[in-house]
């Protein structure tokens, strides 16, 4: 995971990411084989848009397993 200090400046908002990207991992981490998979954060994720953000990663993790199948 790659979340630079420019994108959230307080550290824990990254944690707070940090901890979403390592739950959505985690749930599909069987179907991904493996291989190894960098999430890079581009723009700031406030707590409201988290629901979003778990979707979008369930969507990327789930185009992920294909390819690793």
């Amino acid at each position: 995971m790659v979340i630079s200090k420019r994108v959230t400046p307080k550290a824990v908002d990254r944690n707070y990411v940090k901890r979403l990207i390592r739950e959505e991992f985690r749930m599909r981490k069987h179907n991904l084989g493996g291989i190894d998979v960098v999430v890079k954060v581009l723009r700031q994720l406030s707590k409201a848009q988290a629901r979003q953000a778990r979707t979008e990663l369930s969507d990327l993790f789930s185009k992920v397993s294909r390819w690793a199948a």
